[in-house]
């Protein structure tokens, strides 16, 4: 097995950072707020898919971030976590994750003993008829694997588990992997490993198979991870251990920030020189052949999708054919950017693109992996994070500061922070007591703090608590801002117990991150991270939401790519809506209907001149969402 070293690895060992920076420890979460939603999405999410009978191929890896559970037209439960964020490296964007969470994203058991592994999560497929198959059709199942990635490492003790269901409707133990020795380095993390099992036993052969994975794993919190990616069922296949190869090159990351700095900032400070000028596309190709293909960078104001702001064409790309050094594209964008002054709040929609990968790359199943896309926000508040924290930082004892420092480009008003406060295991943290502070020009100047405050737990997408700047007697105490000012958001830990912040591993701002311990100097924290700590200014909190439509149904409907050269693919996640007799309707910007259709897999817009359309999906019972469509 094959190990990649890194330096974030220190992190989840509970390690004490260097020098007076041991006061601040990063822990793996132990709860998942990406999956804790408000209670009406809670029930609907532990709930099972509708069964599905379905054909030869089988494929997905995950690529599609539109849920945080895994698509119902493949699998048929909602514990595992659909994620571009926990996996180190993976083979494509996008992975499932397992660990000790259930589908509320809470502990199994919370009282259990963390030493001793129990079941966990489970991810089954759809049925699958294999009727008619035998040993000369050569079925085999692979997938990628991969222990721990960002997350927390599964012990020797815990384990993966790969069963199928026979004839009998019995599931049979096919393969048991074990979590990683005590004896490796924190330093390491394993790499994606891909496996194969073959499928030639009779008693597995028959019109309703299902395969699953599990895993064992301590369930009293977010323990224990697995990430499995790139899961593919066919015929004709070889479980040898030679080179396996599959006509696809896809994306390995999501697009790099947009801003250089920030992952949002209020739409009124926002300046041309923020721009990221530096650009990252990771692919691979997992073709035995070599040739040539091309690469987009796309940015579009989401307040006005007809040109973009950004447009890269990356130079024709001769790949190497698999297996090969991931084919990164890094470059830097000078005088690149169009005109951009948002006069409202707004996002920045960031998407890669793959194009013209020679003529190899036919098969739709490998088509969602060619474009992903990232957003910006620009609304009343700073940010560093992403909004999925993977860690917690907590502070070593009474009295230790920490400190976040941004900078107001217009003159403004501070006034609040958000925080976003990850679970405990087997401890309430809003007992608990921190004090929020505030710092002009310098950390040496203290002009606020709120003593003795518990912050409270949001649900959501990584929910983010507010606390406004008031007074003693609760009256709003907003601290003035000059352009060009720097300022320091942060608190201090104030009880015996420590306050949890969520931690964002994937965005590095250690440079702009300070603790402070007892009476010693500020110092860096060197924790490569980025907190999850975010002041708002201007105006009364109010965040826009990206991506969140008000109809559920959307939430059941994948539409890509979007924008679309020509040809627009659809995914229920809930196959009832296929007994729905769903109408699809494409109106230009004048209201005027270009398309009407019966609802079907893709729908072809090829013939449409470029510019913006308004789809929407009705059923018998009227609209169920409508969402704008780019056409290229």
């Amino acid at each position: 097995m094959r190990f990649i070293i890194i330096c974030y690895v220190l992190i989840f060992s509970l390690f004490q950072i260097k020098s007076l920076t041991a006061q601040i420890r990063l822990e793996p979460l132990t709860q998942n707020e990406q999956l804790i939603e408000n209670s009406l999405n809670r029930s609907k999410n532990n709930s099972v898919c509708s069964t599905l009978r379905l054909n030869l191929p089988f494929f997905d890896d995950f690529s599609i971030q539109t849920s945080l559970f895994p698509n119902c037209d493949k699998w048929q439960d909602h514990h595992v976590f659909v994620n571009q964020t926990m996996a180190y490296a993976p083979p494509s964007i996008g992975v499932a994750s397992f660990d000790g969470l259930n589908a509320d994203g809470r502990p199994y058991d919370i009282t259990s003993d963390p030493n001793t592994p129990l079941s966990a999560d489970t991810l089954t497929s759809q049925e699958i008829d294999l009727s008619g198959k035998d040993s000369s059709d050569r079925i085999v199942l692979s997938f990628f694997l991969q222990q721990q990635g960002l997350a927390d490492r599964p012990e020797s003790n815990d384990s993966f588990i790969v069963e199928f269901k026979n004839n009998l409707g019995n599931w049979i133990l096919i393969k048991r992997y074990a979590g990683v020795s005590n004896l490796l380095s924190s330093l390491l993390i394993p790499e994606f490993r891909q496996e194969f099992i073959s499928i030639h036993e009779s008693e597995f052969l028959h019109n309703s198979f299902q395969f699953r994975f599990r895993n064992k794993a301590s369930v009293s919190g977010n323990n224990d991870h697995w990430h499995l990616d790139y899961v593919y069922l066919d015929q004709n296949r070889s479980d040898t251990v030679a080179p396996v190869y599959y006509n696809d090159i896809t994306f390995t990351q999501v697009p790099v920030n947009a801003l250089k700095k920030y992952t949002a900032v209020p739409w009124n400070h926002f300046s041309s020189t923020m721009w990221n000028d530096s650009l990252l596309m990771q692919t691979y190709n997992h073709s035995s052949q070599s040739g040539a293909f091309d690469r987009t960078y796309y940015i579009y104001d989401s307040a006005q999708l007809t040109n973009p702001i950004l447009q890269v064409s990356t130079p024709s790309f001769n790949y190497t054919p698999s297996p090969n050094v991931r084919d990164d594209y890094d470059t830097i964008l000078t005088n690149a950017f169009g005109p951009f002054i948002p006069t409202a709040r707004t996002a920045l929609i960031s998407i890669y693109e793959i194009n013209n990968p020679n003529s190899f790359q036919n098969n739709p199943i490998f088509f969602k992996n060619d474009t992903v896309t990232k957003y910006t926000i620009l609304d009343n508040y700073f940010a560093y994070d992403d909004g999925i924290p993977e860690m917690r930082a907590i502070l070593q004892g009474v009295g230790t500061q920490i400190a976040v420092e941004f900078q107001s480009t217009i003159q403004d008003s501070l006034r609040g922070i958000y925080f976003h406060l990850p679970y405990y295991i087997n401890r309430d943290a809003e007992q608990d007591f921190i004090n929020v502070k505030v710092w002009l020009d310098s950390l040496g100047n203290e002009v606020f703090t709120k003593d003795i405050y518990r912050l409270r737990y949001v649900g959501g997408l990584g929910g983010m608590h507010y606390v406004e700047l008031t007074d003693f007697d609760g009256n709003a105490t907003p601290i003035g801002l000059n352009a060009g000012q720097k300022f320091f958001v942060g608190w201090q830990q104030a009880s015996t117990y420590p306050v949890p912040v969520g931690v964002d591993r994937n965005n590095d701002r250690d440079d702009k991150t300070f603790i402070k311990v007892g009476g010693n100097a500020w110092v860096n924290t060197e924790i490569d991270c980025a907190l999850m700590i975010r002041p708002l200014v201007s105006n009364l909190p109010n965040p826009v939401i990206i991506g969140t439509e008000v109809n559920e149904s959307i939430n059941q409907i994948q539409i890509f790519p979007n924008p679309s050269f020509g040809q627009l693919f659809f995914q229920l996640n809930d196959l009832q809506l296929l007994n729905q007799k769903i109408r699809i309707e494409l109106f230009d910007v004048l209201g005027q209907l270009q398309i009407e259709a019966p609802f079907a897999e893709s729908l072809d817009i090829s013939n449409l001149a470029s510019g913006i359309y308004f789809l929407t999906m009705s059923d018998q019972k009227g609209k169920l969402f409508t969402k704008k469509i780019i056409k290229r």
